[in-house]
């Protein structure tokens, strides 16, 4: 799905369009530099960004607009059997590490962005599955992420990390 979704979004940006699911949106255009786009989407190398002790953090982004201010606004594409009710935090988090990673790399981020929900609604009698869909916006502080960067690195480097019992991952530290 992220493939061909990815391919749509790419011939509306050769077209110099939106897509119908971004129609509604004021004062944004599909990122258009499509070499850069393409080292951003890299699911081996994307964005990265290594702190001074030598932390890395990166992601490989979907989608990127850009306001008519010259602000980069991410766009995540997720597919699912059903609309949203409510936006996970882990969703908003990753949106802010994605903020966090262009702004380390010199680029200028709206304080927010967009997560598109694709989600089934109907098949045809050809077997093509027809889909709705739902765009969120989400407020983003790269600052938050940043922070939250750090203080996994600091639970990580820690002598004795807390032990919940009801996490199936606190075991890892201790191996």
């Amino acid at each position: 799905m992220d493939k061909i979704i990815k391919q749509r979004f790419d011939a509306y940006r050769k077209a110099g369009s939106l897509p119908e699911e971004l129609a509604a949106l004021d004062d944004v255009i599909l990122f258009s530099d499509e070499k850069l786009l393409r080292k951003w989407r890299d699911q081996r190398k994307g964005l990265q960004w290594t702190d001074e002790r030598g932390n890395t953090l990166a992601g490989s982004l979907d989608e990127a607009l850009q306001t008519s201010s010259g602000e980069i606004v991410v766009l995540d594409y997720k597919t699912r059997g059903f609309p949203l009710r409510k936006t996970p935090d882990y969703y908003t988090l990753q949106m802010e590490c994605y903020a966090l990673l262009l702004q380390k790399k010199g680029f200028s981020t709206a304080n927010y962005a967009f997560l598109l929900f694709y989600y089934p609604n109907s098949f045809t009698n050809e077997g093509t599955v027809k889909f709705n869909h739902q765009l969120i916006t989400v407020a983003v502080s790269p600052a938050h992420a940043e922070e939250t960067f750090r203080a996994a690195i600091g639970f990580l480097e820690g002598e004795k990390p807390p032990r919940n019992k009801e996490c199936e991952f606190c075991y890892w530290k201790e191996r």
